[in-house]
């Protein structure tokens, strides 16, 4: 997927547990039709994974929401292997600033808004 697609993107430093460190660009592409009743939404993690296939869902906005939380246990799962992201200025990234917490179940609301 060309980066020019991405309608969210921003560029990461991985350090491994090792200390050794690589550049990450996350980016989260516009869904698109599939098909009948399906929608596919780009997901990729250069630096982490050479392609990620393309994640589906029923409509744009459920494509969207499983496109986004799959990027988000996949980078969680960086710093289960104890490894982290951090920005080019070296503070570390805060996942939970941009997915909340993705290894936590949603929540169910106590009652319909």
């Amino acid at each position: 997927m060309k980066t020019n697609q991405w309608v969210a993107s921003a560029d990461f430093v991985l350090v491994r547990p090792d200390g050794t460190r690589s550049p990450v660009h996350v980016g989260i592409a516009a869904p698109e039709p599939a098909g009948a009743g399906e929608w596919s939404c780009g997901v990729s993690l250069a630096g982490l994974y050479e392609e990620l296939p393309p994640v589906s869902g029923t409509d744009s906005l459920q494509a969207l929401g499983l496109a986004w939380r799959l990027a988000g246990l996949l980078l969680a799962s960086v710093e289960a292997a104890g490894g982290h992201l951090e920005f080019d200025n070296g503070e570390v990234v805060p996942l939970s600033a941009y997915f909340d917490d993705p290894l936590r179940p949603p929540a169910v609301p106590d009652q319909a808004i």
